[in-house]
């Protein structure tokens, strides 16, 4: 398994002994790299994010990783825009009923796969 840590400038000395220790840990048996950004990452697993203060934003736009982060990532706020040539998909939030001619519903509850790790 390849495993990114991204150690952020903002880390904390005990968020940088604890990155030490993992890679200490992870190296025996992964390929771990260390890197100071999200925009040095290479195709890796897994990320391991080291930051002493919430995420910064800008680090994570576009950042499609699967991540585990000791702060919580922030919340973008604003507009999402999906572009393309053709509509090819639809996201229903709430409820049930019919879409034309398609009978459709939706979960009481969607939950995000990855909502445990995003939270720590």
């Amino acid at each position: 398994m390849r495993i990114a840590q991204i150690v952020f400038p903002t880390a904390t000395e005990y968020e940088r002994k604890s990155q030490r220790i993992d890679f200490n840990s992870l190296s025996a048996r992964h390929e771990v790299i260390v890197l100071s950004s999200t925009r040095d990452l290479r195709k890796v697993d897994v990320a391991h994010i080291y930051s002493g203060s919430p995420l910064p934003p800008a680090e994570l736009v576009g950042f499609s990783t699967p991540y585990d982060a000791s702060m919580a990532a922030p919340r973008l706020r604003g507009a999402l825009v999906i572009r393309d040539a053709a509509a090819y998909g639809l996201i229903l939030t709430q409820g049930h009923g019919m879409f034309g001619t398609h009978r459709v519903s939706t979960p009481s509850m969607c939950k995000n796969t990855f909502s445990g790790l995003m939270s720590r």
